[in-house]
């Protein structure tokens, strides 16, 4: 994947995760894109459908 996106011109990449990915390179910020949600199961990872990310911008 990182090879793939290396030749497409991409040089950063955003991952969700709830905490630091063994082997992977970059920066673990565990206060950011926190994801607001309501009901008894948090959404899964992934799911940045209505974060503040996709709703507001960068």
């Amino acid at each position: 994947m990182g090879r793939f996106l290396l030749r497409s011109g991409i040089l950063f990449c955003v991952v969700d995760a709830r905490e630091p990915i063994a082997g992977l390179f970059g920066w673990y910020r565990a206060n950011s894109g926190l994801k607001y949600f309501r009901g008894p199961r948090p959404p899964s990872l992934g799911d940045l459908t209505f974060t503040e990310l996709v709703m507001f911008g960068p």
